[in-house]
């Protein structure tokens, strides 16, 4: 009895050196790794927009609900705005604020304010937020058991 892979055409398959199977300088099928960088090369700030990851939280039996958002690594925030947004909200009109919050979470400075609540950009004027600080943002009157959801927008700097 043959194997399959006896009478199938170009089987079996050539071994090929670790790394992919992209065009390099080193050969067709062969792909170079770049040479590794230090983590000290990576000195100068550059200023790039970024969008937030979207949150969402359950709003508890007081009509409140609180999503809390925080730059990664050494990365600092310039945020301008904030889109928040919600189920079953339209008939309680509830307020939603924004405010930078300190390294334990505390809310520190107001930075906007929407009155709906829900379906609204929030302009925003708060400092930079750098690692460890955070941005709050704070629903109340809002239906119990809803879902609230908001989302950063503005600049951010980068080391590259």
């Amino acid at each position: 009895m043959s194997r399959l892979t006896d009478w199938l055409p170009g089987w079996p398959v050539p071994a090929r050196r670790a790394g992919g199977w992209r065009y390099s300088p080193a050969g067709p099928g062969i792909s170079v790794r770049p040479a590794p960088r230090s983590h000290e090369h990576f000195t100068r700030p550059r200023r790039v927009p970024f969008r937030s990851e979207v949150a969402t939280a359950t709003v508890n039996p007081q009509g409140q609900a609180q999503l809390t958002f925080m730059p990664d690594g050494h990365i600092t925030w310039y945020p301008s705005s904030c889109v928040v947004s919600g189920t079953s909200v339209a008939t309680y009109n509830p307020v939603a604020q924004v405010y930078r919050g300190g390294a334990a979470g505390v809310a520190t400075a107001l930075g906007g304010t929407s009155f709906s609540g829900a379906g609204d950009t929030i302009g925003l004027s708060i400092e930079p937020i750098k690692p460890g600080d955070t941005v709050l943002v704070i629903w109340t009157q809002a239906p119990p058991g809803s879902q609230v959801t908001a989302q950063l927008f503005g600049d951010q700097d980068i080391l590259t």
